[in-house]
């Protein structure tokens, strides 16, 4: 089986921006879980026991095209306090609802697609089940993923601290959120090798 991540990825305005707030996190608390991810919207991770099905993938690839132009609004933090899935402190820029009903079509699409493939969940997923919220465990059920539908709140990551990490981080970042509105540029597909991302296709949507 072979793990894979698939991304939306933004603009370089927003990448630029969210790197450096990765760079200052690791500056004050050191490595931190997801801190070496590129800047992305986690669409699905999931394992898969045959080849990546790119050619169908493609087609998965233009019917989001047809969605039309993907922006997002970035109107604040939001912490995951005790992660269902890290048990860290998960901080990431929170997207303003009025953009969730693109990006939930956007996942609806990959997810279906991919669902009719031999797929099942990631280790990290499985380690946690037995403790997860019952939604979050009805979605692996279903979909092999936990953030799936109308739970899924999208946004983009900037690490999960550590407990005893993490003031320090807040104290410096609590005012640096870059709000605004920015484009998706790509969708990308990662491998996932435990917690480290190697790209195997990005697919433009411009």
């Amino acid at each position: 089986m072979t793990d894979y991540a698939i991304l939306l990825e933004p603009d370089k305005k927003l990448a630029g921006k969210i790197t450096g707030i990765k760079d200052e996190v690791r500056a004050i608390a050191g490595e931190q879980l997801y801190l070496k991810d590129p800047p992305h919207i986690s669409l699905m991770c999931v394992g898969l026991n045959e080849p990546f099905p790119e050619e169908g993938f493609v087609g998965v690839v233009a019917d989001i095209k047809r969605i039309g132009k993907l922006s997002t609004g970035i109107s604040g933090w939001k912490i995951f306090e005790n992660d269902a899935i890290t048990s860290n402190k998960t901080l990431v820029c929170s997207i303003s609802h009025r953009y969730w009903h693109k990006l939930r079509e956007v996942q609806d699409k990959v997810i279906s697609f991919l669902n009719k493939h031999d797929i099942q969940a990631i280790a990290r997923y499985i380690k946690v089940y037995e403790n997860l919220p019952h939604k979050l465990r009805q979605n692996i059920d279903r979909n092999r993923f936990p953030f799936a539908g109308d739970i899924w709140e999208p946004h983009f990551g900037i690490a999960s601290i550590s407990p005893d990490a993490f003031k320090a981080v807040w104290e410096r970042l609590r005012n640096k959120c870059p709000k605004g509105v920015y484009e998706i540029n790509e969708l990308s597909v990662y491998e996932l090798n435990d917690d480290d991302l190697t790209p195997f296709k990005k697919y433009s949507l411009i």
